[in-house]
Formats: C-alpha cells, structure tokens, sequence
C-alpha cells in the first residue's frame, strides 16, 4: 500500500511540474510577441493570431524566436508600403 502512494504521489508530482513548464513557456512565449509590438495594438492582434495558428507545431525556442520576428519585420514593412488614403 506505501508503494501505491509513492507511485501517485510521484506521478502528481511529475505531472503538476509539466503543466506549470508548459504554462510559464506559453507566458514567455506571449511576452516575447508583445515585445515585439511596442505600442501597436493591431501587430499584437496579428501576432497572437498567428500565435494560434501555429501553436500546434513544435518550435524550438530559436525558431519561435526567428519566425515571429520576421512576421513582425513583415508586418511593418507591409504597413509602411501601403498608401495612404486621399482626403478631399
């Protein structure tokens, strides 16, 4: 019986320190996007969306990093080369 609350305490254990290392990653995650947008709310909306789409594929740190980096370099060139609309 003492090796039976071992083995799920241990698997708790286990179990709870996964979920909160999945849960700080996605936090830094979030914080490295916003980071990325300054002030700009609408590059965070893209950010995130994007985020969403691609949060099922598995990124390693460096390639999360470079991916949304250039979505973002992306996204302000896109911005900066549309023309502005003509006041009459």
């Amino acid at each position: 019986m003492v090796y039976v609350i071992i083995v799920i305490a241990t698997l708790s254990a286990l179990l709870f320190h996964l979920y909160l290392y999945r849960l700080i990653r996605r936090w830094a995650q979030r914080d490295y996007l916003r980071s990325l947008c300054g002030e700009s709310e609408e590059k965070l909306q893209f950010l995130m969306t994007e985020y969403a789409n691609v949060s099922s594929r598995r990124f390693t740190r460096d390639q999360f990093e470079e991916h949304f980096r250039v979505l973002a370099l992306q996204y302000d060139q896109q911005r900066s080369h549309t023309p502005l609309p003509e006041t009459r």
